[in-house]
């Protein structure tokens, strides 16, 4: 049976060490409610945060993006999902972030409120493990793009059987196919050249 103590955490207490940010802003974007998990990703105290803009939260980029893409959305359909940002920290490169975020009409004492509630989640595994798979088909790309050079016309010596490689050297055949493709070479001796070389010697011996 479950320990009483468990189920009796307080919703203060899962709010504010939540696995991600939570803040709450006004139409004009202030902030006016974080919780500590993005504070510590930050490093920024609660009441450092609390009423900055959440422009200052972002890098020059994502501060552009709200104005323009963020913004836009939250007043024409009350919700943004799965967005790309990166967060400022104070003394650590910013953390790339997915956020959502919903509009809610709040009533209080004064009035209602239009207020702003925004999760944040740490993407910087997501971001890297993005530009792995960008890097993999850019390698990819440029291994393909090498072999169909191979497809085309080959500058290739009818003297020595050299060919000429991308930067004008010539070198051989057996080379540059093995740099440009996965095949590789064994040796041995064709029938015509196994006559002509051993009648050759037969005939020098005698």
């Amino acid at each position: 049976m479950l320990d009483p103590a468990l189920l009796a955490e307080s919703l203060e207490d899962l709010y504010e060490h939540a696995p991600c940010g939570y803040l709450s802003m006004l139409s004009d974007a202030t902030v006016i409610k974080v919780n500590r998990t993005a504070c510590d990703w930050i490093g920024r105290p609660v009441e450092s945060v609390v009423g900055s803009r959440f422009h200052d939260l972002v890098t020059v980029g994502g501060r552009v993006y709200y104005e323009t893409h963020i913004a836009p959305l939250l007043t024409m359909q009350g919700s943004v999902r799965q967005l790309s940002l990166d967060l400022v920290r104070v003394h650590e490169p910013p953390m790339p972030v997915l956020i959502d975020a919903v509009r809610r009409v709040v009533s209080t004492t004064s009035g209602k409120v239009e207020l702003t509630r925004v999760t944040i989640a740490n993407a910087t595994q997501r971001r890297t493990y993005e530009r792995e798979l960008l890097e993999a088909r850019r390698r990819a790309e440029a291994a393909l793009a090498q072999v169909r050079t191979l497809r085309g016309l080959l500058p290739l010596c009818a003297w020595c059987r050299r060919i000429r490689n991308d930067s004008g050297s010539w070198e051989q055949l057996e080379l540059y196919i093995r740099e440009h493709t996965d095949a590789e070479f064994t040796h041995g001796i064709c029938a015509d050249c196994q006559r002509e070389q051993f009648s050759t010697s037969s005939s020098a011996d005698i």
